[in-house]
């Protein structure tokens, strides 16, 4: 424990520049990729994700994304301290944030705030870097339509790793495949906004003053209505969100009817992460798009 103690003020003194004394290292629940810890010091608390060294990548990606959130939106944001390496690990050193009560008109303003972000836009669809959803490579790179970008770079990059992955078998991928030319008249035209891209109720913590507060993005530029079908996927978004989010980023009609097919690619990150008991959520989709 000692020796932890001194990897961890020797990684906290070359992000903060001054001594520091670690007093306490308590693990955090909630991470099932990382190992999450709250490390007490003589400078106050610090949010410290460690993993492998060659997981360096991952943490710098989630340094620029959580960087990238905290310049474009009005969510409360774990400042990011630092991205360090030493001889066997990777650290992301982050802001603590202290877990508050959520105020009266918590939703709302959540609702409000994604909307805000989600105005925030960008000439192309994706992102200038790469990055990660959980621990899969996301690619982002930039495509000027919504089609190309959804199919290529989210449902058929995931389906070649399942492929990859003995997960599903030739007449899937060609039955999954039909999905594509079924895509072109579905979406409506919009200008790309700045998604979280990972955004279930695991990923909001309650920060200070009772605010929601955004962690583990996986940033890009993307159709804002990808962001609301995954907040639907596995649920605890209270009804005020959507109508705060409805009044101000106002969807088109038929989202109901187009919510799954956005879902289909963290359905098929799902799969790839944990296995073969999200294939048939997935074929009921297909079937019903075909």
């Amino acid at each position: 424990m000692h020796n932890q103690y001194q990897n961890f003020s020797k990684v906290l003194e070359q992000v903060l520049g001054s001594a520091v004394k670690v007093e306490a290292i308590r693990p955090l629940s909630g991470g099932c990729i990382n190992n999450a810890l709250l490390v007490k010091t003589n400078q106050g608390p610090f949010f410290v994700k460690c993993n492998r060294r060659e997981k360096h990548d991952m943490f710098l990606a989630e340094y620029k994304g959580l960087s990238l959130l905290r310049k474009h939106s009005q969510f409360v944001i774990p400042a990011v301290l630092g991205c360090e390496v030493d001889a066997d690990n990777s650290y992301l050193i982050l802001e603590f944030i202290e877990h508050t009560p959520q105020v009266g008109n918590y939703w709302e303003i959540m609702g409000r705030q994604l909307a805000e972000q989600h105005h925030n836009h960008a000439d192309l669809f994706g992102l200038s870097h790469h990055n990660y959803i959980g621990s899969l490579f996301q690619d982002n790179s930039k495509k000027e339509h919504w089609n190309d970008f959804f199919i290529e770079n989210r449902l058929e990059a995931q389906l070649q790793l399942a492929i990859s992955n003995k997960l599903v078998d030739k007449k899937f991928v060609t039955e999954f495949r039909k999905i594509y030319s079924r895509c072109k008249d579905l979406f409506p035209a919009v200008k790309p906004s700045l998604l979280h891209g990972d955004l279930w109720s695991g990923n909001i913590i309650t920060g200070l003053d009772g605010m929601p507060c955004l962690i583990d993005p996986a940033v890009y530029y993307g159709h804002p209505e990808m962001e609301i079908a995954f907040t639907r996927l596995f649920g605890g978004f209270d009804a005020a969100f959507y109508a705060s989010y409805q009044e101000n980023y106002p969807m088109e009609a038929g989202f109901d009817q187009r919510m799954d097919l956005y879902n289909l690619y963290p359905l098929l990150v799902h799969l790839n992460l944990f296995g073969a008991s999200y294939l048939s959520g997935i074929k009921r989709i297909v079937s019903r798009f075909l």
